[in-house]
């Protein structure tokens, strides 16, 4: 009897030791789940240029100090650079390019709307500085 005695005993305390660690364990998990989580950071990755794209810039580049060229012929190499320049996200010099484009040849479409989305996009991130400042 005093054998069942121990046994029992420590059964009972074993048991009862692992409800009370379930409790205390559950206990926790919900306190971590009510603390909110800090935010995600999130990081910018710049833009790897290619060698490919470096290789092009350079073409066109040589390309463009050549004597000879026409004003069309200018104004199409200038163009092409500008859109390479906005592969690799140089949008200031593809702005330039857009506009020396259009210097050289006044009814180039595509150079336009190059410019426009650009202005475009200038001013809605204009606006929307505005909106944050200004109180309503």
């Amino acid at each position: 009897m005093e054998l069942w005695n121990k046994k029992g005993r420590f059964i009972c305390a074993f048991i009862f030791a692992s409800l009370a660690g379930c409790s205390q364990h559950s206990g926790a998990l919900f306190a971590q789940a009510q603390q909110p989580s800090p935010p995600a950071v999130v990081l910018a990755t710049p833009l790897q240029v290619t060698y490919q794209n470096e290789l092009a810039l350079a073409r066109l580049g040589q390309m463009l100090s050549t004597e000879g060229l026409n004003s069309d012929q200018r104004a199409a190499l200038l163009y092409e650079r500008g859109m390479m320049f906005d592969r690799v996200g140089l949008r200031t010099m593809a702005r330039i390019d857009f506009s020396r484009a259009l210097h050289e040849k006044p009814d180039f479409a595509e150079a336009y709307n190059f410019l426009g989305v650009y202005m475009t996009q200038q001013i809605l991130q204009l606006s929307w500085r505005l909106i944050m400042i200004m109180p309503i």
